[in-house]
């Protein structure tokens, strides 16, 4: 390679001028699902990504933390807390080997009913925007590159793949680019991935307007646009500003650019300039520096406090915290109370080391200062939910959890094993590169060990692998096959890309009783190794959950998502609780009037019962520590300060979008800049909860607000408001300064969020606090200049705890800055 010494951008063009035609068109399309091509010729190695919104997701299936999901991060209204997370997923990373983590997901929550709602921050630009700075600052600072997406309007799963969203300008320009513009032109991102979805009939991989002239010259993007995996749509797009396919090995890109350049129909200064950014990337990624570390204690931690600053408290009569001493009997209630529902599912998705339910944690936090009665009450799940690795052990002794995996160079579980392991998470996104390298083709492997039924009664099991006839599956119990080629099978879409099959079956299970288990894998491909067992379990009753309840001091009641509910591939059917879940909180409210209700959720949901819980708090789907987080909360170990991040309206009726959503092939933004809360506001409907919410366990005061009394066009300038913990408990505030426009010309939002700080305050403390307001936060997007106006006149700035309780208020007024006098000739 060349001279270490020479600066980056000389060593880039050393190289280029070294590269063949061929050999740049194969540099700009993946060598397979997750690795760039190496060219030894010119001492070129490649460079490893990995997915990573919520956690560094392991190629190989190999475990790593599993931290609070994006939403969550939302609701911690905290860069500090997020930049923190976001550099131990980095260390993880590169204790794997890999260079870029393909994260964060920053596009904006336009409907409650987004699939991968709980992946992304916020329905605000300003709130994304920041805790997407505070990402990339956390992984590039530990050497390891961002792939900032997914590029642009990317806000529903429905037609994801060929869908257009059809989108104005100004919408664009004022909520759905501002957290992309901020994650580039502040945080130098190294790469951007291009959506899947088309742009006002273009696809967002091959737009040349988003991608070469917003992107790369009005933000002065210097970094990779890589394609969503199998976004990529033909050779022209690299002229269009795509510069890497993905996933390899090429089909647009490789040798079909190679031709297209021949043929005249793709320029060859186009293939230049791409390659170009990709050996700026590779030698970026080759030579930066930062820590390994991964699966430590430290790790944990910071999961957890992530966790814990993510918890809003919705609503609390004085039942909450729990408080201290003995603490009688408490009900443990709902199918989320024992269930690790920590994570979506989809490319977000991590095995976590380790996984903590809430009901574990009130048991390590309470100890015996309670008796923790649990019943789960009802089943949440629309789908067979993978198989809990509580129920597996590889030995009679339950010494360890999992099952014992040995694995064979061939398809026919034959000859010496090459690699043997316990393994308790039975979901695969790929294999471990020892024992089923890529290009050898076929191997197998079987896990054996014992199935520990919890609950007496019928269990349904699934078994998922690729569709083609040299893959498959089953397995057995007791000898017997329960599911797999031998039983039903019915084919399926793995987020509407890669064609399953999966294999069902039911078996009627005695509790208590040790049942010898084995499970078979065989392939002769590389290609779609993705595997998963699962097993539902006989559901409680709410009579259990009644029964339950009428014994208790307080019953704390677990609802929400479940495993198959939120996630990648497919949106929410509606914002209801699946299932049994609202007749189960009415049904324990009326044995109990003591009840506490804990969400777990990634969006918005309807809650007919909230007159009858004394307390609400929302946790999110909160990673491996979550259960710990919940029961700190709840106890007054930690006070809550999460703010919601999203409007939770009182019905989907309410929402901007219901008119809109879904849109069959063409998905109309017809509600414009007016999202969230933003519309809630302007046509005065009264939401269940607004943005930016959230109770704790003290009160906070604000004082009159400080700034000018006039601005010219132009200036930036500074407001303040000294803010008061006013209780008897230390708490965090987030002060939130929303800017209004007395007298607008155009279509405006009443007020927009544009400054947060969260403080931490002492009992009786005050704190000052100043925000910068630019130019920008005074201006829209005018179309007609093109470019971003604000008009002189009357403005406000507000501060206070959320969108609607806003007690500090300071006018001011924008003058018009008189243009310069030229002197004369």
């Amino acid at each position: 390679m060349s001279d270490p010494a020479a600066t980056l951008d000389s060593r880039v063009e050393d190289l280029l001028r070294k590269l063949t035609l061929e050999e740049k068109a194969a540099l700009l399309a993946g060598a397979d699902g997750w690795t760039t091509v190496a060219i030894p010729r010119v001492g070129l190695p490649s460079i490893r990504m990995a997915d990573g919104p919520n956690g560094y997701r392991s190629t190989q299936s190999e475990p790593s933390t599993a931290f609070p999901v994006g939403v969550a991060m939302g609701a911690t209204w905290n860069p500090a807390r997020v930049r923190e997370a976001a550099a131990a997923m980095a260390r993880e990373a590169r204790a794997s080997g890999v260079n870029i983590l393909l994260g964060p997901n920053i596009n904006i929550q336009r409907t409650p009913l987004g699939g991968r709602n709980f992946e992304t921050y916020s329905e605000d630009p300003v709130l994304s925007g920041e805790l997407a700075l505070a990402f990339v600052e956390g992984v590039q600072g530990e050497g390891v590159g961002v792939s900032v997406k997914h590029f642009a309007a990317n806000n529903q799963e429905h037609e994801r793949l060929r869908g257009s969203s059809n989108v104005s300008e100004r919408a664009l320009r004022e909520i759905y680019f501002p957290a992309f513009e901020k994650a580039v032109k502040q945080g130098d991102a190294w790469t951007v991935m291009a959506a899947y979805n088309r742009v006002n009939g273009i696809h967002a991989s091959e737009h040349p307007w988003l991608l070469n002239q917003v992107l790369k010259r009005e933000w002065g993007f210097g970094g990779v646009v890589i394609s969503d995996w199998g976004a990529t749509h033909s050779s022209a797009a690299v002229a269009a500003g795509l510069d890497m396919e993905m996933p390899g090995p090429a089909m647009h890109f490789g040798q079909r650019l190679v031709e297209a350049v021949g043929d005249g129909a793709v320029p060859s200064g186009a293939v230049d300039e791409a390659a170009r950014r990709m050996l700026r990337l590779i030698l970026r990624a080759l030579h930066a520096g930062g820590q390994a570390e991964i699966n430590t204690e430290r790790h944990a931690r910071i999961a957890r406090s992530v966790a814990e600053e993510a918890v809003v408290l919705l609503k609390n009569d004085g039942i909450l915290p729990l408080g201290a001493g003995r603490l009688g009997t408490i009900a443990v209630i709902g199918p989320n109370a024992d269930e690790p529902i920590i994570q979506g599912s989809g490319s977000a998705h991590v095995i976590p080391f380790r996984e903590v339910t809430p009901l574990d944690g009130l048991r390590a936090l309470l100890g015996d200062r309670a008796a923790l009665v649990h019943a789960p009450g009802t089943d949440n799940e629309p789908q067979v939910p993978l198989i809990d690795r509580r129920m597996l052990s590889p030995d009679r002794e339950r010494t360890q959890q999992g099952l014992m995996a040995t694995y064979y160079g061939n398809a026919d579980f034959e000859g010496p094993a090459v690699r043997e392991a316990v393994e308790p998470y039975l979901h695969k996104f790929g294999f471990h590169d020892a024992a089923a390298p890529i290009g050898r083709g076929a191997f197998s492997v079987r896990w054996q060990g014992w199935l520990w039924p919890e609950r007496g009664g019928d269990y349904d099991f699934i078994v998922e692998c690729s569709h083609r006839s040299d893959t498959w599956a089953e397995i057995r119990i007791d000898g017997v096959p329960v599911a797999g080629r031998s039983t039903e099978q019915e084919a399926f879409a793995h987020f509407e890309v890669v064609r399953m099959k999966r294999g069902k079956g039911r078996v009627r299970l005695e509790a208590g009783r040790a049942y010898r288990i084995e499970i078979d894998y065989s392939t002769r491909s590389d290609l779609m190794r993705i595997f998963k067992v699962g097993a539902r379990k006989p559901a409680g009753t709410i009579e259990d959950a009644v029964a339950a309840a009428s014994g208790a001091d307080i019953a704390l009641v677990f609802v929400g998502v479940s495993r198959s509910t939120d996630g990648e591939g497919f949106d929410r059917p509606d914002m209801e609780l699946w299932g049994d879940q609202n007749a189960l909180v009415e049904a324990v409210a009326a044995a109990n009037p003591n009840i506490v209700v804990i969400l777990q959720n990634g969006a918005p949901v309807t809650m007919p019962w909230l007159d009858k819980a004394r307390a609400l708090m929302t946790a999110w789907l909160p990673g491996q520590e979550g259960g710990h987080a919940v029961a700190r909360v709840l106890a007054g170990e930690v006070n809550p300060s999460g703010r919601l991040p999203h409007t939770m309206p009182r019905r989907l009726e309410d929402n901007p979008t219901f008119v809109h959503y879904p849109g069959g092939r063409d998905a109309e933004y017809g509600e414009g800049v007016f999202v969230g809360y933003r519309y809630y506001d302007k046509a005065k409907i009264e939401p269940l909860f607004p943005f930016g919410f959230g109770l704790s366990y003290t009160t906070f005061g604000y004082a009159v607000p400080r700034g000018p009394e006039a601005v010219r066009q132009g200036d930036t300038f500074t407001v303040s408001v000294d803010v008061t913990n006013l209780g008897d408990r230390p708490g965090q505030e987030v002060v939130q300064l929303y800017i209004e426009q007395a007298a607008p010309t155009e279509a405006r939002p009443l007020r927009e969020l544009k400054g947060f700080r969260k403080v931490a305050l002492a009992p009786g403390e005050t704190r000052t606090v100043d925000f910068t307001v630019t130019p920008r936060d005074l201006s829209f997007y005018d179309v007609h200049l093109p470019g971003w106006r604000a008009e002189p006149g009357r403005f406000a700035a507000h501060f206070g705890g959320s969108s609607r309780d806003l007690p500090a208020r300071h006018d001011f007024d924008l003058i018009e800055h008189a243009p310069e006098a030229s002197s004369a000739a």
